[in-house]
Formats: C-alpha cells, structure tokens, sequence
C-alpha cells in the first residue's frame, strides 16, 4: 500500500493535495516509501481527529455543513458522497448538492468569457461523471450478484465481500465538516483499500446500503480511516465495505479544473480562448516548391536538415519539429492519421529540443499506461543526436513515473523505482524522487499521475509538454497535467480515430477533447499524411472517407507483397465447407447470420457471422506462405463476440499467439499483419449501434499491415450507415466483394446479390449445417440452441 497520503493533511479551507500514489491501473502513479517529515505529518494529521469513539452528541449538533471557502478536493468529496443513487437509496441531509446538476447539457462552448465560468461548467461536467461511473459499477456489481449464487473465493472476491469491519466514529473537530470512521478489521482477508476509493457500507446479514465513504487514509498496518457525510450520532457497528470505484483521476480533474487560474498565464488564456495565443503558431519554416506532389521545405536548423538527407524524418513531421523549435508558448496541435508515425515524430521533437535547447526540460504524456510507455520504450534506444544517429540517454536523463506495477517491464530501467534502488543509502526515497525528477530532462507521466503530489515538490516547473493519444483524453484530464508546465504545449492526436471512454449520457460536452475544442476553434492543425502500415489497397478506403483522401504510401508499403500463396488468392480456399478467396482486402457478405443479445447485459453475438470468421482464420494459418509465422488479429465491437470466436478457434487449436480476438478499443493505436473485422449486426429493422461509430469504422479499417478481410451483413450495414454503404459499394466496385451462402437457406440476400450484378464473380459457397457441426464430434449431441443457452443468450431477436 502505498504511503504518499502520508503528505495529505487535512486542511479544510486550504488546497491541500488529497490523492493516492498507488492507484488502480487506469490512472498511474509512483508508489514507494515517503520521508520521515511526511510519516510525521500522517501520525499528527490522524491524531487531530481524535480517538475512536461511538459519540453522543445532541441532534442539533449533528448536521454536517460545508463552508464556502473549503478546498477544491472537499467540494470533490461532498459532492461525491451526496449523489443519490441506487447505492445510496437514503436521502442525505442536503439532496441539493448531490443531485444530478446537469440535466439537459448544450454544446460546450468554443471559448469561455471568464475562468469563472470555465471553472462552472466543467464542475459539473466533471460531477456528472462522478455519478455515471458509480452508476454504472452499481449496476456491473449488481450484475456479479445476479450470475453468481456460490460463495466467493479469497481470489475472487475483487470488492471485497468476504470481510468484515467495525466501524468506530472519530471525534469530531473543529470545522471539519465530515463525518471520519475507522475501520477495524474483523474476520475475513485483511484486504488494503487505496486512498480515493469509493465504498458502500453495507450489513453483512441484510446487503442493506447504510451509507457510502471514500477512503481518506490507510497506512501500512493500520485501519483505514474513511470519510463519509454520515450525521454526527449514528452509528454504524459491524459491516461489509464494498468496493464501487477508485475516485482519484475525477478527483484531480475537479481539482485541476478549479484551480485553472494557477496555469502559466498565456496557456490559461488560450485555454479559455483558442485564439488568443495564435500569433505563436505561425510556422517560420519555409515552403518549397511541390515536386511529384511532395511539399519541400526549406529547414532553418542544420539538424533537421540532416535528419532529411538520411530519411529519419519524412517531410510532414520535420514540418511540425521545426514548428515547434520556433515557438516560445501556446499550444501547437499535430494530428498523427493511423500509420503516421506519431511516436516516431514525438522521439523527434524531443530530440530536437534537447539538441538546440540542451537545458530544456520536458513532460511526455498520454491518457494511459500503454500509450504512454509505447512512447518511452521509443526514448530509452531510440533517440537522435545531431548528426542523424540513433543513441540511448544516459541513467536519469528519462525518467518514468509511476508504479512499477502498471509500467511495461520494457521501462522498468527508468521508472522511478529501479532509478532509485541505484542511489545508496537512499532512506528518504521520496526526496530521491524528487531530485531524481528534477535532474531529468525528460519526465513520462500519464496525465492524470501528473496531478501526484511529488509533481508539487518539484523546483521548477517543465518548459515544454508533449501529449500523446490528446484526442482521446477528456479536456479536465489534459488540464491536470498543463498545471505542470510554463511554456509551451504539442497536442499529438487524431480526433477521427476513438474519442476518450466516457459514462455520462449525453457525452458530447463532457467526451470532447482539448484538442478538438481548439481545432474546431481555428488553431491550425499540422497534419501527418505519409502512411507507413498499410498495404495501398488498405489505405485506399479510410485515406478517401476519413481524410479527403490525404494520406500518401510510403515507399515500403507500395512495395508490400502478398503473405498468401497464389493458390489460396487465385484459386480459393475451402474450409469446413465455406469456399473463399484471401487477398488484399475484400468484404464477405453473410447474409444469413442473426444477431443476438445477451440474457445479462447489452452486448450482442452472432453465430453463423463468428463461425465465418473462424473458418477465415483458419485459411489465413493454412494459407501463409512458407516459413510465415501467423499474426492474425479479429476485431469485433462487441464483448459477447468476442468470447464465441474466442471458443471456436481454442476448439480449432488456434491460440492467442497465432490470433489475438479483441474490441475495437483494444486495437486502438496497434497493429497486426492480418485483420479480420466482425462486424456482428444483422438485423435490418433494429439499426447498428455503436457499429455505425465512424470513428470506431476507422480504427477497424486501418489496424491490418497485409490483409484486411471484412465479414458481415451487407445488407443490414448499407441500410442504416451510409459510410458503410460505401465500403460496400466501393468493394463491388474494386472487385473485392464476396457472398458466401448457406446451401441449407440460400439466403436471399445473395440470390438478391447475384440478380443486380450478374457480372461480378460469385465466390464462396458454405454448406454448413449449423445445428450439426458439434454433433458431428464422437459422443457430442450438443445443438445450437442448447449451445447459445448455455452461453447466456436468448434467441434470435425477432424480425
């Protein structure tokens, strides 16, 4: 458990940081010892709220009130523990400051008047988020309860059920408007909470909700001290404390977006409006002449210029390097189209700013863990020096803060605690921590570890930050981290790829990003349009539809040959009775295949369409060219998906290794030599869902290096989204469209198919008896309708 809250001291009307080190996988941050002075701090900040005790106070005396001027993180706390919802089905004793407060939200404005006004709206942004996340663990837990009668395992028990606690109040002091308990363990795991946790108090007998808490303190071997707005009088006794959600990355955004006015002046003015700083932003690189429709640029640092000649760089990303070196403040936004090389520009502008600016420090941040160590597994070896070639930083140059836990073991060479396990005799490895981060030059942290509090004991602040993934980043989550910093900002993203995950319905306001407030604000955007993953054939569709038809193949990708053998693209291949060709890039229509949903939940399966893909992975494992190795990936949007073509190819012995099966989201920023997409719906009355997201159709479309192999229902897709109905028609067009057919139901749709375009080649047939496939198995008489129930779905939703 981690000990920074040693250095959270309880000041109600001061600004006091109230925030975990060690927090959930989401948001990271560092872990480790704190110093003698803050374990001080954390004994004398516990002892003021006096002993345990079970307090008879008058019923006068046992309102709680907030006062006006309390800190940011009170107002978070109050608020937090004041929503009403199904896990806290009591009134509190003010309903007003916990009730939902934005009911009908209007589009967010381009710029605001005031930082009054910013600080307003994003309050309760930020507050409606708060009660859509608990909203929607409640009903995930309630979920867990319905699908599981047995009794939990010790491994299983993620919430920690199997526990049990008495609860003692604290006595109350002076101002403090919260009501403290301490939590004495009973019987059960001895389970350690984390600071910022949200828990329900519920009886062990009843499940009966009492009242809700966030953990304030927990210190290693003692009781964790929790907070809640429970009336000075009452009594709690023995209970269960459940695990709902850990609060701390909504609590530094509330914080962050409060205190804006303590951001660097010029940055605090463009954030409020985007124009204001635009005089920064004009580039002084000078444009050449266009030469076979590639822009010359004429570059003013003798590096850059060397970077060119030996094709470190292409043309697009120097442009936004040299951009940058010649801006002193604001914001620059660069946007990174799929296969671009954003990492790849990112390692040079932090290159080139330590190359002219050897002083310069800087701060490379992204939304996430992975994001963000994609970048600094990049800056450990791959760093340019002046004269074009490749070099690792010496120890403590980068660093990366966080729990070692959540770093990819790549950096674990500079992540805080291997940087600090070299320093001898460290026995205040906090304060190692500090000066390790101020004698870095370059400093990774995700966005919102950068609201630790260790980032307040630093001695200066950063001269430069570098987001990586802003479009997929919250504008309250960015603010966090430009606390941090005094000068200048490079937004890297693409907000035609996956927006930021967001609970609050409607989202609009809340989900958009820092970045596409300014792009649709007028800030210039410098845009990376040199593709280096796609086969053209590939790029052709998403270049078109998603980016005016922008992006251009690199070399290396217009030079790409097949990964399939000549038999197998010309010919076909047949598989379990399903007959197809492999190439390029092709649709497969399966028009017989029926969506359905899932007993507990929303997500949605389909069957005929997962088998189909199965067959389609299995072709692409036989038909690989000789001493090809299988990279093989299949993206679905749905969970439920997921999980059948997960067990079909096991029982085809095709392992993770050979595929990987997984969501939209979880292919965001990756790649994999074959994609294969299922698109799942298959019901031309009941519309698409989130299938008909463009951002999401664009990240599906544009994760396969050699093969992209569509499946799905052709005629449900053109019927509600029309850019799915010009996927379709341009596949017919370019000759890359497939019906496969069912013998047993000569689905009408492919009859339907072949009548309007006798011309076309009609390649596939699929003489699969759905019902039989298992039983064909020695001993199995297992059907398809005994198979979905015991898989937890319904039947086919009705037409």
């Amino acid at each position: 458990m981690s000990e920074e809250i040693a250095r959270i001291t309880w000041q109600p009307k001061s600004k006091a940081p109230s925030s975990s080190s060690e927090e959930s996988e989401e948001s990271s941050s560092s872990s480790d010892d704190c110093t003698s002075k803050n374990r001080r701090h954390a004994h004398i900040e516990r002892a003021s709220l006096g002993r345990a005790r079970e307090p008879n106070v008058s019923k006068a005396a046992s309102t709680l009130c907030l006062s006006s001027d309390a800190s940011p993180e009170d107002h978070f706390d109050w608020m937090a523990l004041g929503l009403q919802g199904p896990w806290l089905p009591l009134a509190s004793d003010d309903k007003s400051l916990g009730a939902s407060t934005v009911k009908d939200q209007l589009p967010l404005p381009l710029k605001f008047p005031s930082i009054a006004s910013y600080v307003s709206m994003f309050q309760k942004l930020v507050g409606e988020e708060v009660k859509a996340v608990l909203l929607s663990d409640w009903e995930r837990f309630k979920a867990e309860q319905d699908s599981s009668s047995q009794a939990l395992t010790e491994s299983q028990d993620s919430r920690a059920q199997s526990s049990r606690w008495q609860m003692r109040s604290m006595v109350q002091t002076m101002g403090d408007p919260f009501h403290y308990f301490e939590a004495q363990w009973m019987e059960g795991p001895n389970v350690n909470f984390d600071v910022g946790e949200f828990l329900c108090i519920t009886l062990p007998e009843t499940k009966e909700v009492k009242a809700v808490a966030i953990v304030h303190y927990q210190g290693r071997n003692q009781a964790p001290l929790l907070r809640t707005r429970v009336p000075w009088g009452s009594s709690l006794g023995k209970c269960v404390l459940l695990r709902l959600c850990n609060m701390v990355s909504l609590r530094r955004m509330y914080l962050a977006v409060s205190t804006i006015s303590d951001i660097f002046s010029p940055m605090q003015q463009q954030i409020l409006d985007p124009l204001a700083n635009i005089k920064f932003l004009r580039p002084q690189t000078t444009l050449g002449d266009t030469v076979d429709g590639d822009t010359r640029i004429e570059l003013s640092f003798e590096f850059l210029r060397t970077f060119n000649d030996r094709k470190r760089l292409n043309t697009s990303q120097l442009l936004s390097i040299s951009c940058l070196l010649h801006m002193r403040q604001g914001f620059q936004l660069v946007q990174g189209p799929p296969g671009t090389g954003k990492t790849s520009t990112i390692i040079g502008m932090v290159s080139s700013l330590l190359i002219e600016e050897p002083s310069v420090r800087i701060l490379v941040c992204a939304p996430s863990n992975a994001a963000l160590d994609e970048v600094a597994a990049r800056l450990v070896n791959r760093m340019l020096d002046k004269s074009g070639d490749f070099y690792s930083p010496v120890d403590g140059a980068i660093v990366r803060f966080g729990s070692k836990r959540v770093i990819h073991p790549l950096v674990h060479s500079i992540s805080l605690d291997t940087l600090c396990a070299r320093i001898p005799s460290s026995s205040h490895r906090s304060k190692s921590w500090v000066d390790l981060l101020d004698g870095a030059s370059v400093v990774c942290a995700t966005l919102s570890g950068c609201g630790n509090t260790t980032f307040d004991e630093l001695e200066n602040k950063f001269d430069v930050i570098i987001v990586d993934e802003a479009a997929q980043a919250v504008e309250a989550e960015v603010v966090i981290a430009l606390k941090r910093v005094r000068g200048r900002c490079v937004m890297v993203g693409d907000p035609r790829q996956l927006p930021a995950t967001v609970f609050q319905r409607p989202s609009a306001a809340y989900g958009r990003s820092l970045f596409e407030r300014f792009e649709e604000g007028g800030v210039p955007v410098l845009v990376l349009n040199t593709q280096y993953r796609m086969h053209p054939s590939i790029c052709l569709y998403p270049s078109r539809q998603f980016y005016g038809g922008a992006l251009k193949d690199s070399v290396r990708v217009s030079s790409m040959q097949s990964i399939f053998t000549d038999e197998v693209c010309v010919g076909g291949i047949i598989i379990r009775g399903c007959r197809f060709k492999l190439g390029h890039y092709c649709f497969m229509d399966v028009g017989w295949g029926t969506e359905r949903e899932e007993l507990v939940g929303h997500s949605r399966a389909n069957f005929e369409e997962a088998l189909v893909v199965c067959n389609v992975v299995e072709s692409v494992v036989k038909g690989l060219i000789s001493g090809l190795k299988p990279n093989v990936g299949v993206i679905t949007p749905y969970i439920a998906q997921r999980g059948v073509i997960e067990g079909q190819l096991a029982r085809r012995g095709i392992d993770s290794t050979a595929c990987e099966v997984n969501t939209v989201d979880g292919f965001q920023g990756r790649e994999k030599d074959v994609i294969v997409l299922s698109c799942v719906r298959a019901m031309a009355d009941r519309g698409l869902g989130f299938v008909s997201d463009e951002r999401r159709m664009n990240v599906a479309l544009t994760r396969a290096k050699y093969s992209l192999i569509v499946v799905g229902h052709a005629e449900t897709l053109q019927k509600w989204s029309p850019t799915w109905g010009s996927l379709i028609d341009d596949a017919q067009q370019r000759g890359c469209y497939q019906v496969l057919t069912n013998k047993r139901n000569q689905d009408t749709s492919s009859r339907n198919w072949r009548q309007n375009h006798p011309q076309k080649d009609f390649c596939g047939s699929m003489e699969i008896d759905i019902k039989c496939q298992h039983s064909r198995k020695r001993g199995s008489n297992c059907t398809e309708e005994r198979l979905q129930k015991k898989m937890g779905y319904t039947k086919p939703i009705a037409s």
